[in-house]
């Protein structure tokens, strides 16, 4: 899923200074002290290391290190793209090879090529987009049943004709690769990738583990959540890796050591706004070329950008609205371009807290939405939903969810206790009462 929203405006010369990095401390140590985000970051200009933090947390009562590796998600798939294309190059495979080669089962293998596999055009269904993705996602699922389960799903359209985003896609592009080279995705993620760069910190199908060095990530209320089986979303989305190796390898493969120029090119190409394994991302009218990932609750998004020769990576495993926030704030800073420092919001106490938490119900809606407090903040839960933060206002007993679009504002008696709140998201306005 394409989530980049950062904002277009003036690019200024880049520069870094102490007084730059002091100041993103401050912003980093501040998200993770309140409990806002929880990260890593690394920001390097020709492969060199311009500024690289962690904050937060990798497990309960761990602190998050540098060196602690983080689920990526779907940027697993410009890792997948860059292999295949190495076979490209080297001879192995064709971009108009047929899925049919490797996969004839599947409906249009007859007709898809691996061309439009990296780039999204081949009409296969998504399969996270499946109803009931979760929880099958959290246990092991054999080739042979994923593959059963892809050839039962009807085209969303004939291949070449359009795009649709699918991880699919790379699920099978990376047993693609498994079938052409006759070793495992991890053998040629090592191999291909890794070796050559020495990245130390460069993972596949790693099981959460802090005490090892494999952090875990954090639902709103900073329970652990529980995590999608290692191997299962393979080529489209199961590396991990530090921000560092993750800046690094962007830099790499825009400096042509993965790949020749003219497959780099291909791979920057783009079509209805997708490349192979790339997307473009607007930041103040400049091209940045990455891509983004979400896997439970981590998040990351990483990029290039080719005229400053700036590479950065940001991975985050606390669930919140303000991750791109701070990537703009981060970006800013380093391009010496004025941005305010978010402000600070007053954790609540656990009196506080007891006073608003509970179970809600609308007349007009069929859910129930629970208040809950934790490390000082407040969380929601809608009936059957992940919970999700809220964040207070300059507004009294107004607490906002800015992802999405939600504003939540408490009611209270003349005696000051809270019997309802009004819910906000969109146009839809909606009262609810407490049990």
């Amino acid at each position: 899923m394409k989530i980049w929203t950062l904002l277009v405006g003036l690019v200024l010369p880049w520069m870094v200074t102490a007084q730059n990095a002091a100041r993103l401390d401050s912003l980093l140590e501040m998200m993770a002290k309140e409990g806002r985000l929880y990260g890593q970051v690394c920001l390097m200009k020709n492969g060199h290391v311009v500024y690289e933090r962690a904050f937060g947390e990798a497990g309960p009562g761990r602190q998050l290190q540098t060196a602690d590796c983080m689920h990526i998600g779907s940027i697993s798939k410009t890792f997948t793209a860059v292999m295949i294309l190495q076979l490209v190059e080297n001879g192995q495979l064709k971009l108009t090879d047929k899925l049919a080669r490797f996969f004839p089962q599947l409906p249009n293998a007859d007709s898809i090529t691996i061309d439009q596999m990296l780039r999204h055009r081949s009409g296969l269904f998504n399969l996270t987009a499946m109803p009931g993705y979760l929880p099958w996602a959290y246990e092991k699922r054999s080739k042979k049943e994923m593959l059963k389960l892809m050839s039962k799903q009807s085209p969303l359209f004939t291949p070449g004709t359009s795009s649709m985003y699918s991880n699919t896609n790379f699920i099978l592009l990376g047993w693609i690769l498994e079938e052409v080279t006759g070793k495992d995705y991890a053998y040629n993620l090592q191999d291909r990738i890794a070796r050559p760069l020495g990245l130390k910190f460069l993972r596949y199908a790693q099981v959460v583990a802090p005490e090892k060095g494999e952090a875990a990530s954090f639902k709103a209320d900073f329970s652990v959540s529980r995590n999608t089986f290692p191997t299962l979303p393979g080529g489209a989305g199961a590396i991990s890796c530090n921000a560092h190796d993750l800046a690094e390898f962007f830099t790499a493969l825009f400096q042509f050591r993965y790949l020749k120029p003219d497959q780099v090119a291909y791979m920057k190409r783009m079509e209805d706004g997708l490349g192979a394994g790339l997307f473009e991302v607007p930041y103040r009218k400049k091209l940045v070329l990455g891509h983004n990932g979400a896997i439970d609750e981590f998040r990351a998004a990483a990029g290039y950008a080719p005229d400053s020769t700036l590479s950065f990576a940001l991975l985050t495993n606390l669930s919140s609205d303000e991750m791109n926030d701070v990537l703009l704030m981060i970006m800013d800073d380093f391009y010496n371009i004025s941005w305010k420092m978010p402000k600070s919001i007053a954790l609540l106490t656990e009196a506080q807290l007891a006073a608003i938490s509970g179970e809600y119900t609308s007349a007009t809606l069929p859910i129930s939405i629970s208040l809950k407090g934790s490390r000082g903040r407040l969380v929601a839960q809608a009936s059957g939903q992940d919970a999700f933060p809220l964040l207070p206002t300059d507004e009294p007993d107004r607490y906002k969810f800015n992802l999405a679009d939600i504003t939540l504002d408490l009611k209270r008696d003349s005696s000051g206790k809270v019997t309802g709140f009004r819910f906000r998201q969109g146009s839809g306005d909606y009262d609810f009462k407490r049990k």
